[in-house]
């Protein structure tokens, strides 16, 4: 999730499961959380503001991350306000023979 403004509490959520999570946090303009699986096979979330990065733990009360399930997931971004200015992109890299990606490098 990129910000290009002030965005309250961003949020990301699955159409297709029902699933959402949010974040207890403000986004200042250039600010970017990442979702992203480590090479330990856990979800972790890292905000970059300022050009510092940090582990974040923003989720909000009783949340857990999501993950994304096989075949469609419609997603849409989301803020308590400053939505406008949320923007969201999507990565991801299939795993092979059950090995991260990054560890083959």
């Amino acid at each position: 999730l990129r910000s290009s403004g002030i965005v309250v509490n961003p949020a990301i959520r699955n159409s297709t499961t029902g699933e959402h999570i949010g974040f207890d946090t403000t986004l200042n303009k250039g600010d970017v959380l990442e979702i992203y699986r480590t090479t330990t096979d856990r979800l972790a979330v890292k905000l970059i503001s300022g050009g510092v990065e940090t582990n974040a733990r923003l989720l909000g009360r009783g949340q857990r991350l999501m993950e994304l399930h096989p075949g469609d997931n419609v997603l849409t971004a989301d803020a308590a306000s400053g939505r406008e200015g949320l923007q969201a992109s999507i990565s991801f890299y299939p795993m092979v023979v059950g090995i991260l990606p990054e560890v083959l490098v």
